[in-house]
């Protein structure tokens, strides 16, 4: 990763001020709004850009910007698009914005679809993160779509004049080396961290899968600040016998990924993090949305397995993949290593925005790399 300053000292650019449109909730989850968190951290850190986040009402991710340092507006919780767009034209002035970077789910990227033209009209650079759906990414300055997706059709990076697409782009939550990852011959540690939501619950299908095989070593179960299931959950982790902690919307997440020897996800950033970190990882997925680009993750990163749709598959199904897996350190070891692509060009973003913000270029050739 980076670990090189690149902030440049001119004033324009330590005036320049980038906004950022993005939701959270226990339906949609966190991770559009940690995902712009980290990407404005990064700007703020590296070139000196700041930033302003303009969401709709939800506590868990206003606590999250709060925390970050940002400054925050926030909307009505069923503001139209069309206002909505409106609003970030007036920030323009107001603030002033040279650009702005939308994270929507791909509800709402449909929904807005028809509206991101009076962006591009207004004369403000559009970035869009993460989804970029067809037609409307044709419209976007720059496209930094990290994740893993479905294959959406109309939707051809290879043709837009700048684009980051793939997982080489993922900005990590932490930069720096990582510790060497040890491959146990069994895995004696389980991190379960289904992401900052969680809201189907996947959490305990899981603690109830390794109670079903009898788990013998340590259990840290790991919920998102947005998990409505915290009671349940530790009700149903008492009751199933197994050795471990619950704990909640942690700040050590990192250390908790080095320690373990594999990890349950729901896909997400979560997922991604466990990349990075060579954490072999399973995937339950909570929707039909996510297991698509979680088939899409297996197939052209192969750091995880899939076990599926949870709707899809039953207890039985999950203890038995699970039992299999604990004692197979050659698939682990595979899986470990598959990470190594995650997070390698963040470099590369920096270099993307600063080019479509008309910035002082960083040096790339200054920048250091690093496992």
């Amino acid at each position: 990763m980076v670990t090189e300053k690149m902030i440049n000292s001119n004033s324009e650019q330590q005036k320049m001020k980038l906004g950022f449109r993005c939701d959270g909730s226990t339906d949609i989850g966190l991770g559009h709004v940690v995902g712009s968190i980290r990407l404005a951290t990064l700007l703020a850190r590296e070139l000196g850009i700041g930033a302003e986040f303009v969401l709709r009402k939800n506590p868990a991710a206003k606590a999250l910007i709060k925390e970050a340092g940002f400054s925050m507006e926030v909307l009505p919780g069923e503001i139209p698009p069309e206002k909505d767009i409106n609003r970030l034209i007036e920030k323009k002035t107001e603030s002033p914005w040279s650009g702005v970077v939308f994270n929507f789910c791909k509800a709402d990227l449909e929904r807005y679809t028809s509206h991101f033209n009076a962006i591009k009209d207004s004369g403000i650079a559009l970035v869009f993160m993460d989804n970029p759906l067809p037609p409307s990414y044709r419209l976007g300055d720059l496209l930094i779509n990290a994740l893993p997706h479905p294959d959406y059709e109309g939707y051809d990076p290879d043709n837009h004049p700048n684009c980051l697409d793939g997982l080489e782009y993922f900005i990590p939550g932490v930069i720096g080396p990582s510790p060497e990852r040890v491959i146990k011959p069994t895995a004696e540690r389980v991190l379960i961290a289904m992401g900052g939501a969680d809201n189907q619950n996947l959490t305990e299908l899981v603690i109830k899968g390794l109670a079903e095989i009898d788990y013998a070593g340590y259990v840290d179960v790991v919920l998102g600040s947005a998990s409505p299931h915290r009671e349940s959950v530790q009700k149903h982790m008492k009751k199933s016998g197994l050795a471990g902690t619950v704990s909640w919307n942690v700040s050590d997440m990192y250390k908790r990924m080095h320690l373990a020897d594999i990890g349950l996800s729901g896909l997400g950033l979560t997922t991604y993090e466990m990349a990075y970190t060579c954490l072999p990882a399973c995937i339950v997925s909570g929707s039909e949305l996510n297991a698509n680009a979680a088939q899409q993750y297996v197939q052209h990163y192969g750091a995880a397995v899939h076990f599926g749709f949870y709707k899809n598959i039953d207890l039985s199904s999950i203890s038995s993949r699970l039992s299999k897996i604990m004692d197979h350190r050659e698939q682990r070891l595979q899986l470990s290593r598959a990470g190594y692509r995650v997070g390698k060009k963040v470099d590369q973003v920096l270099f993307s925005v600063s080019s479509v913000l008309n910035l002082s270029k960083p040096d790339k050739s200054k920048q250091e790399m690093t496992d």
